[in-house]
């Protein structure tokens, strides 16, 4: 059985996805991230703010929008 480092391989993809960014950025894009939530789940505003967090420190524009869980457009 082979091992890997999850953790190692994580940060090697972080460092070099916030490399990249950076190079967009210099060239006039940023990349982003939007998220739609609905509702007041406790666990998926952790999800979000855990996204949130590592869009910050990759670089990334992140947008967030909430709607509540008795929105139209869910159906509700």
């Amino acid at each position: 059985m082979k091992r890997i480092d999850g953790t190692g391989i994580a940060q090697k993809v972080h460092e070099e996805s916030k490399q990249r960014i950076a190079s967009l950025a210099k060239r006039g894009f940023r990349p982003g991230l939007a998220v739609i939530l609905v509702g007041d789940d406790p666990a998926s505003l952790a999800y979000v703010r855990s996204k949130d967090k590592k869009a910050a420190e990759l670089g990334l524009h992140s947008v967030k929008h909430e709607l509540p869980p008795t929105h139209p457009r869910n159906g509700s």
